[in-house]
């Protein structure tokens, strides 16, 4: 039995499975429960690992297996909060012999799920469910490994819904997908995914021996799917890496800075046991292929958490945020051009402060990626760091002005130069070795990299350049290429124009908005001026990322706003492909008690349902996995610092969008086969190398706008290039290379 003095438990087979804090959590999923299985960690982040790698595991068995005709298997998975999603997958004939010799069921005892005794039933035989039952994806339980689909009887063919060619989808497994393809004949598909149902419990036998060497098969197959071949400039860093080196890696937009990451990944999980290694990025785009977390969600913070002076913030950390830093011994910071120095000097302090060290980032290996000549910082030096008080986005220079708030002895004034994260001063305290990649992977045509170069050091195109840049391009059948533009107000524009091309009937949902003041008067009323605050404030929600007003129609490109799972995050791109009755979403929809002001956020989606509550939009994601999507209550503070002085603001919404078009700023880090910019309205240095470096090759992109004056690159950004000192990755080939020259 698990200790209950551990730090978290993981509940394999019990009443509600799932991850439990604490042991009181814990024991009434499991005491008199026949055949429990549970295990105790020393740290929650520990018992999260374990958990996801289990649902991972238990995924893989039954995705790749092969078809056999006339056997169906139920694959079971729970996520923390929400109900059980069951699906049924075809299982091969010497999975068939396995569970039908099952003899032995699970004990009780505690034991590792890589090895597993756990109590999930991975299969057993049934008859197919009847076709009459309603067949919903639930939205809390994404596999790993795409699972083959076929449209139910109650879905809508989009095939037949739209008079348009839908465009191809071919996954990608270095960054997130450019197309989808939904135009294939169904008997070209794969063999069908079986039907999805809610469910609480299960009858289950399996013979643990044969699991135990499924799984181990399983970690040996996984392990070499991910290894790569990487070039000898990429395995120095590498090694440089697995030398416990700090590091900032940089290199032009397709040098294989991501390749080398993973790689660099794959290692240390190998000798870190794949638990203290966190990667973590200023957008959830970035992280989410490297499986890593956002800089706020692993901080523990939001954008109101800056409200705080550099004192209070670290003494009012987040329950989880000192056992998630305690259990990371390298830190990767991946699109490094987008953080703000004075996050990057936050994020320092505050490992110093959980770490108890006062070396730089509390002692850990750390190590950036990114490119300072792609996208700036966002709205750099919103906040005072000392105090937390507004600075003007039009003053001289980003100085806090606020009264009795002064500079740490020794510290100088800011300039807005000094955004730029290697412009901090723990940068130089963490002795980085500086590593440039110079071979170019992603465009293999050397012209187009000669062209791209120079934008990225903002040297003028010639009219030959300009004009194979400018001139249209014949794409393949059903290709799609994105656009990217450089406006979120033309991306709308471009958005809903091509919705009104689809001839489905429109689905529309209102958003519900409301504020609340946080203390009322001594007197039991709101002040006079109250009802002024929350309309300036519920006014100030137009500029909320969910929209106002959502319209949506069958085979509509669509973007997910919010971070619903591990796996299905904001920026998370699909297809409609139909719509299911709200109670369905009942339970995705329930307001989660431990979250932030849930008895207002409860009053807004009761208020939200009273006009919203017919149907709710089902999306077929890029790993071709179909969700329900829920609405979401987000809420946020307004105000000054002071207690009596803060409203909470709330917009409920289903957190999705259009996504025909994408803006700049989301499409860093993507790599696109077919790509339309328009140049028109550039606005930052670097949006247009961006943009443009995000295709693979000449033929697969075109420029619109005919606006041809380059931005000149940022002089600091110049400089920084001009004067570090970079480590010499070229030199005698690497053993084992067979005289290979980079």
């Amino acid at each position: 039995m698990a200790r209950p003095d551990k730090k978290g438990y993981v509940v394999y087979r019990g009443r509600t499975p799932g991850i439990y804090r604490t042991w009181e959590q814990c024991n009434p999923q499991v005491h008199g429960f026949s055949k429990a299985k549970f295990q105790g960690f020393e740290s929650f982040s520990e018992a999260e690992a374990h958990w996801a790698e289990w649902q991972r595991k238990t995924v893989t068995k039954i995705a790749s297996a092969t078809p056999a005709p006339g056997n169906t298997a139920r694959m079971w998975a729970q996520s923390v909060h929400s109900p059980t999603a069951w699906i049924e997958p075809s299982i091969p004939q010497q999975a068939q012999n396995s569970v039908k010799d099952a003899s032995r069921g699970w004990d009780g005892t505690s034991s590792d799920p890589s090895q597993p005794s756990s109590s999930q039933p991975l299969f057993y035989y049934d008859p197919p469910l009847p076709q009459t039952r309603v067949h919903v994806a639930a939205a809390s339980y994404t596999p790993y490994t795409p699972l083959p689909f076929k449209l139910q009887p109650n879905a809508v063919d989009l095939t037949k819904s739209s008079s348009r060619p839908l465009p191809q989808f071919q996954p990608s497994p270095k960054r997130p997908s450019t197309f989808i393809d939904l135009t294939e004949e169904d008997e070209n598909q794969s063999p069908a995914a079986k039907r999805f149902k809610i469910e609480h419990d299960a009858e289950a036998q399996l013979e643990r021996s044969e699991l135990s060497r499924l799984e181990r098969e399983i970690v040996v197959v996984s392990a070499e799917e991910k290894k790569v071949e990487l070039s000898d400039e990429q395995q120095r860093v590498v090694n440089m890496a697995m030398r416990k080196n700090n590091i900032f890696l940089t290199g032009a937009a397709g040098s294989g800075k991501t390749v080398t990451l993973k790689e660099i990944l794959r290692r240390l999980k190998m000798k870190k046991n794949g638990n203290k290694v966190q990667v973590i990025a200023p957008t959830g785009i970035a992280a989410l292929p490297l499986g890593g977390k956002t800089t706020y969600s692993f901080a523990g913070w939001n954008q109101d958490s800056f409200r705080e002076g550099i004192v209070d913030l670290l003494k009012k950390r987040r329950i989880g945020t000192n056992e998630r830093i305690k259990d990371v011994d390298v830190l990767i910071i991946e699109e490094i051009s987008m953080v703000e120095s004075q996050f990057l000097e936050r994020l320092n302090l505050l490992l110093q402060s959980v770490m108890g060290n006062t070396l730089p980032f509390g002692g850990k290996q750390v190590i950036f990626l990114g490119d300072f000549h792609q996208l700036p910082p966002v709205k750099p030096f919103a906040r005072c760091l000392q105090c937390g008080a507004d600075i003007p986005a039009n003053s001289k220079e980003p100085n806090c002005t606020a009264k009795g708030c002064k500079l740490p002895e020794g510290a100088e004034g800011l300039t807005w130069s000094s955004k730029w994260a290697f412009k901090a001063s723990v940068w130089k305290e963490l002795k980085l070795r500086h590593v440039k990649l110079e071979q170019i992977h992603r465009q293999k045509d050397s012209h187009f990299q000669d062209v791209l170069n120079k934008i990225r050091s903002g040297t003028e195109l010639t009219v030959e350049e300009w004009h194979h840049l400018e001139c249209p391009k014949n794409l393949p059948r059903n290709a799609f290429a994105i656009r990217l533009m450089s406006r979120l107000f033309e991306v709308k524009k471009f958005n809903e124009h091509e919705l009104a091309n689809l001839r489905c009937t429109p689905k529309a949902w209102r958003a519900k908005d409301d504020c609340m003041k946080l203390v009322k008067d001594k007197d039991g009323f709101h002040d006079i001026g109250a009802s002024y605050k929350r309309k300036e404030y519920t006014d100030s929600l137009r500029d909320h990322r969910f929209l106002e007003d959502l319209t949506l129609k069958i085979g509509a490109r669509v973007v997910l706003l919010y971070n619903l799972t591990p796996t299905l995050v904001n920026g998370s791109q699909g297809v409609i492909v139909g719509y299911r009755p709200a109670e369905l979403a009942e339970e995705l929809e329930r307001i989660d008690p431990s979250g932030n002001h849930p008895s207002f956020r409860k009053d807004c989606m009761i208020a939200y349902k009273q006009t919203n509550n017919e149907m709710r939009p089902l999306v077929r994601f890029a790993d071709g996995t179909d969700h329900l999507i829920p609405a979401i209550s987000s809420a946020s503070l307004r105000g000054g610092a002071q207690l009596h002085e803060q409203y909470v603001v709330c917009r409920t919404q289903i957190p999705l969008t259009l996504a025909w078009a994408l803006s700049i700023h989301k499409s860093q880090g993507m790599t696109l086969e077919y790509v339309e910019v328009s140049s028109r309205d550039i606005f930052e240095p670097g949006q247009l190398y961006v943009a443009l470096s995000r295709a693979t090759h000449a033929d697969g992109l075109t420029v619109t706008g005919f606006q041809r004056t380059l931005l000149p690159m940022d002089k600091d950004v110049l400089e920084f290039y001009t004067k570090t000192k970079w480590e010499k990755l070229q030199g005698r080939p690497l053993k084992g290379r067979g005289g290979k020259k980079s």
